[in-house]
């Protein structure tokens, strides 16, 4: 009888093989090299999740904090905004009084030596001079907000109106709102007191609002001058309109929530504004799949600010909360979300 002992050597082998791979064909998925590989894919796909994880728990850090470190980040261009204008403004009041003054120091000495009746007239001018300079710089701007306003209102629209239960009056409101752009080269210097309380008496604070009845928008010329970009061809060029786009969309939010009272309310509104706005740009993000990011950072730049007040939340507050509402905004950032459509991270 032939000896069972080379059969069960083989039977071994193959048992060992299938077990362990210790000595399975080379390519065979149990072969050590095709384990060692599959070990690595997965420690791979591990790392992956892992950064992909640290980018996604905070999406402020991840949108606004590159910005924060630049040069030209959106604080700092404002203030060269206001100088650069202040600056031209000083040009032009000296020239016309005939003053030597090549500093603001220089100004602000010659001032305090006229008298009180000659101030308030110097004042008026610098007003006049102010306004003037600044509606130069705004005209080539407006016809690219109105077209965004234009835009944005008729997303709006279509996302109240989409609701299981739309709600006719924000409807109504939306359809109603309107854009008040001031002809400032038609004031003479007297700047209405409303502009001036939303916008700064030098016009330009860096925001935008709505009035008490939510009928009306307006965007601060601080806004819109900050809100430039040197890379665009010209003035209202695609960069400048998506830098304006989360903010005007924002507005239409307090259009479509309608006039709020009490500072809790004001809070609750902002929230909601923020939330809507992100809906209304959730077009812009499909037409943007492999630019995406960017366009967040651009667009969110204008509430990346720290600090909060009476009834804005922080910047860090807003950016995140809305990743979180928004699972579309979280899929833009490729970043995982779990069962509830919330962003996991």
């Amino acid at each position: 009888m032939p000896s069972s002992r080379p059969l069960r050597r083989a039977l071994l082998a193959a048992l060992c093989a299938i077990v362990t791979g210790c000595a399975a064909t080379p390519g065979h998925p149990t072969a050590p090299a095709a384990r060692g590989r599959a070990i690595g894919d997965e420690h791979a796909e591990t790392r992956a999740h892992e950064r992909a994880d640290a980018q996604c728990a905070s999406p402020y850090a991840r949108l606004c904090g590159a910005a924060a470190e630049r040069a030209d980040d959106r604080a700092s261009r404002h203030k060269a905004v206001i100088r650069d204008i202040e600056h031209a403004v000083l040009a032009m009041v000296t020239a016309q009084l005939g003053v030597e003054a090549t500093s603001l120091d220089d100004w602000r000495a010659y001032l305090a030596s006229q008298p009180a009746e000659r101030r308030d007239a110097i004042t008026r001018l610098v007003r006049k001079a102010r306004a003037l300079e600044i509606d130069a710089r705004l005209a080539p701007l407006e016809g690219a907000v109105r077209e965004e306003m234009e835009r944005l209102r008729a997303l709006a629209i279509a996302r109240v109106a989409a609701a299981r239960h739309a709600d006719r009056a924000a409807i109504g409101r939306l359809e109603r709102a309107t854009l008040d752009w001031t002809d400032l080269s038609a004031l003479r210097g007297e700047v209405p007191r409303a502009l001036r309380m939303g916008c700064g008496e030098h016009l330009l604070v860096d925001d935008a609002w709505v009035t008490k009845d939510a009928e009306s928008l307006t965007l601060c010329p601080g806004f819109l001058l900050v809100s430039r970009d040197a890379s665009d061809p010209t003035p209202d060029g695609p960069a400048f309109r998506e830098r304006i786009a989360f903010l005007l969309a924002h507005e239409l939010g307090h259009v479509a929530i309608g006039p709020t009272l009490g500072l809790e309310r004001a809070r609750d509104a902002e929230v909601r504004a923020d939330a809507i706005a992100a809906d209304i740009l959730a077009a812009d993000l499909d037409a943007r799949a492999g630019d995406a990011e960017r366009y967040l950072q651009r667009t969110l730049e204008p509430i990346c600010a720290p600090e909060g007040d009476r009834t804005h939340p922080p910047g860090r507050v807003r950016i995140d909360e809305i990743v979180a509402r928004h699972p579309r905004v979280a899929a833009a950032l490729q970043c995982p979300v779990d069962d509830t459509g919330r962003p996991a991270g």
